[in-house]
């Protein structure tokens, strides 16, 4: 054999590529929660508004 290729730094790299991944996942699943819950609020702030409209017409 002429020469061999050390893996330890593509396997270094590999892990820290895989640990970005895992915290771009859990970012974007945390993301996903927080658009859900601001969307319901978004829906019943509209419902106040539309009842307090009914209630006092201007």
């Amino acid at each position: 054999m002429l020469y061999e290729i050390d893996a330890a730094p593509y396997q270094a790299e590999l892990d820290r590529a895989l640990g970005a991944l895992a915290r771009a996942e859990a970012n974007a699943d945390a993301a996903k929660i927080k658009e859900q819950r601001y969307q319901q609020l978004i829906s019943t702030k509209r419902s106040a508004s539309r009842t307090m409209m009914t209630r006092w017409p201007l």
